[in-house]
């Protein structure tokens, strides 16, 4: 079992996702602020905690994605009304078709686990990629330690120098941060 889903697999079922509901509720309310779209795209799912959430608020179409195969298992066995639109893929090589681009693409608690370069690129495709917004929740460098040991927790100016986000929201002490880029 990878160390992620090791993690992820004691927080499946709705007390997570009312948990994350509560402690995100910043995130959730920023993706929920763009308007009524038609689709989203949630790179690195993880267990699927925030495309359910969206898909109960929004009943929208979603299209999630990772890299780790026993996450999807993990997030297909979570978000069994979701199972059929969850595929492994890897955010630094997403592909969309030109008629499947997704209005607003999103992850959150991926970034920080790449080198900036990949982070550049990242978000380079996925401007490329969505048809109105890119949304991303991240750590900032006020928490003290990672949460699971191999985040980097970089400070606000140096997010705005690798990425150039359009807006951004602080939250939870202004450890965590919703950074946007309008395309």
């Amino acid at each position: 079992m990878s160390k992620w889903s090791n993690i992820y697999s004691q927080r499946l079922g709705q007390g997570y996702r009312e948990y994350c509901s509560i402690r995100y509720k910043t995130f959730i309310d920023v993706l929920l602020s763009k308007g009524k779209f038609n689709s989203f795209a949630e790179e690195g799912c993880g267990i699927g905690t925030f495309s359910g959430i969206l898909f109960n608020k929004f009943e929208t179409v979603i299209r999630m994605t990772d890299v780790d195969c026993e996450m999807i298992k993990l997030a297909k066995s979570s978000c069994l009304a979701l199972s059929n639109i969850i595929e492994e893929s890897d955010i630094l090589t997403q592909k969309y078709s030109k008629n499947k681009r997704p209005d607003i693409i999103f992850s959150h608690g991926v970034l920080e686990h790449f080198e900036d370069f990949e982070i550049k690129k990242i978000i380079k495709r996925q401007l490329r990629d969505a048809n109105k917004y890119v949304i991303h929740y991240i750590p900032t460098d006020k928490w003290i330690i990672p949460s699971c040991g191999d985040e980097r927790l970089l400070s606000l100016d140096k997010w705005q120098e690798l990425t150039k986000f359009n807006d951004f929201r602080l939250f939870n002490n202004c450890k965590d941060a919703v950074l946007v880029w309008k395309v």
